[in-house]
């Protein structure tokens, strides 16, 4: 992590004009991409016009494309028409598209995708595996409500180890919309900014870059959810090999949506350690199984201790309850233990017995916060509860993580 090589972003002090100018942007540059997804040309297999975008990466059906020279001198030329071009418009970094479909609905999509809170970011960076080393949220302006549990709007920090060490402060917001044709569409927008009040690490090799890319996601089918993403990166470096280099791992990087719908698998069978409430987060303690233990709280005994040595009162120990009685079938296919002999293993959700056919053995990131970042843990499940967690409402479990955090003051 970039905290090991001494780079550390401080949070951010907004003035009451720096929230209204965040917001206000923010506005403008969702209904700018909107426009700009309902305008797009594509052919009847869906791909965009090849003499304005050439392929350049493909994962399964997704695929990210580079704005060709032409589009660049086109877009250059209608800049210049309408007043809005520059000196420098010769010299902008071509943009970059992504077009695909990913199989689950709209609702897990942005369930993963809105990751409002540092923990829930570098969760998902390590679930999807997005290329992220590091990464914080500065500055909170508008917060998750149990009305709109997947809304916010921050100022976040992200730091990638790519061809040259590269840092972004990006204004950061997701939620639900609407195109002008009334279609409901998620939306994920990070756009830079900048803060004189935020220090930059050129001194140790990290370059401040520029970048401005918008995610939108719609449920196409009953089962496929339409991915699109449109942006450009400005590494403001000369050095045109190492740029074309970092676009092209960028483009590997956005590829990473794939995986969206299985980090929300991720982070709804997190919750069911902790009775289906709450963030997935974890003490942080190793264990040679592998399993995380997040319902102990290292504090409570030490708050119990220190209450014990300052105090006359005698504190008995809590009996413990009563002994799990072995279930002799399994809970999910009910066949007998006695038949299936020493296959017996037990469900860390439930708590219930069951038999290696019905368990289901889970690769899970959870926040560690001794470490300060997303560790995994294997964690074994029954296949019923893998499933109700699947088929869980992304809504409502936003809204119980939102009033969990609410309730344990969760830091940023």
């Amino acid at each position: 992590m970039s905290r090991k090589r001494g780079i550390a972003m401080p949070q951010l002090e907004l003035e009451r004009h720096d929230v209204k100018m965040m917001q206000e942007l923010a506005a403008n540059l969702l209904e700018h991409n909107l426009e700009q997804y309902s305008a797009l040309a594509v052919t009847p297999d869906g791909h965009p016009d090849s003499r304005a975008w050439s392929s350049i990466q493909k994962r399964e059906g997704i695929r990210v494309f580079k704005e060709s020279a032409r589009q660049q001198q086109l877009q250059i030329k209608a800049q210049a028409g309408t007043g809005n071009g520059s000196a420098n418009s010769a010299q902008s970094p071509p943009s970059l598209l992504l077009m695909g479909t990913v199989m689950g609905n709209l609702d897990d999509v942005l369930y993963a995708t809105a990751a409002s809170s540092t923990e829930a970011m570098r969760i998902k960076s390590k679930c999807t595996d997005d290329g992220t080393v590091d990464c914080k949220v500065l500055a909170r302006i508008v917060e998750p409500t149990m009305a709109d549990p997947l809304h916010f709007l921050n100022v976040t920090w992200r730091y990638y180890a790519l061809s040259e060490p590269r840092d972004y402060v990006c204004l950061d917001v997701a939620g639900f919309s609407h195109t002008a044709g009334g279609e409901r569409v998620a939306y994920h927008l990070i756009h830079s900014v900048g803060f004189d009040a935020l220090p930059t690490f050129a001194n140790r090799g990290v370059a401040r870059a520029n970048m401005s890319v918008c995610w939108i996601f719609r449920q196409r089918t009953a089962t496929h959810v339409e991915c699109y993403a449109r942006g450009f990166y400005d590494f403001d470096t000369p050095n045109a090999m190492l740029n074309a280099i970092s676009l092209h791992t960028i483009a590997s990087q956005w590829l990473s949506c794939a995986k969206l719908v299985a980090c929300a698998q991720n982070i709804k069978l997190s919750r069911l350690l902790h009775g289906g409430k709450g963030a997935s987060s974890s003490d942080g303690s190793e264990s040679d199984s592998g399993d995380c233990t997040p319902d102990y709280d290292p504090s409570r005994s030490q708050t119990l201790s220190s209450s014990m040595s300052s105090s006359s009162v005698v504190l008995l120990p809590v009996p413990p309850g009563p002994a799990k009685i072995p279930a002799s079938r399994c809970k999910v296919c009910c066949k007998s233990f006695r038949f299936l002999g020493a296959s017996r293993r037990s469900c860390k959700a439930c708590d219930e017995d069951v038999c290696s056919r019905c368990s289901v053995k889970q690769s899970l990131y959870l926040f560690s916060h001794k470490k300060q970042e997303a560790v995994e843990r294997k964690t074994n499940f029954c296949s019923q509860c893998v499933t109700d967690a699947t088929r869980s409402e992304a809504g409502a479990a936003a809204r119980d993580d939102l009033v969990a955090s609410m309730q344990t003051n969760d830091s940023w």
